[in-house]
């Protein structure tokens, strides 16, 4: 494993445990995690593990990345947190049987492809898809939870057009 690698599971593994207890302690946090799930979806901040460079499909390898850091930091604290207890957990909320049918229509792909990890690079994407959405329906309960997500996709909006306009016209990339 290269020694990139090594850093940056290291470097996770020393975030987890971090951002579950402040999360843990500090509403605030929690929030910051939930935002951060979306907006850092916009930028590139993660590692590829089992790198296949010949691959020509959407993904190089197994992705992980800050969003599973704050994805498994954040379900550590829905899990755990006081202030979570008595609420229950939604195993399958509702609208997920969607998202469920469309990771299985992913499935086949597995069985087409010439090698097995090029199938489960597509669906480990769906996997964090289910992460992300199960994350969502389980800690947004108000409708001010729900502005502050609103507000999150708006300003992922806008990076990603940033990041668009300085890919085009500031780089010259077509």
């Amino acid at each position: 494993m290269p020694l990139k690698q090594i850093v940056f599971l290291m470097a996770t593994a020393m975030f987890v445990p971090t951002a579950w207890v402040m999360g843990y302690t500090m509403r605030f946090v929690e929030k910051a995690l939930l935002v951060g799930l979306l907006v850092v979806n916009t930028v590139d901040i993660d590692i590829t593990i089992m790198n296949q460079p010949l691959y020509r499909g959407t993904t190089l390898g197994y992705e992980f990345g800050l969003v599973d850091a704050m994805g498994m930091a954040l379900m550590a604290i829905r899990l755990t947190a006081p202030r979570w207890q008595g609420r229950p957990l939604q195993w399958f909320p509702r609208g997920s049987w969607v998202l469920l049918l469309y990771t299985l229509t992913g499935l086949p792909s597995l069985l087409l492809s010439v090698n097995l990890n090029y199938g489960m690079f597509e669906v480990w994407k769906f996997v964090r898809g289910l992460m992300c959405f199960w994350l969502f329906a389980n800690i947004i309960e108000s409708p001010k939870d729900f502005k502050l997500i609103i507000y999150a996709i708006i300003a992922s909006s806008v990076i990603t057009t940033m990041k668009v306009l300085y890919d085009r016209y500031g780089l010259g990339m077509h």
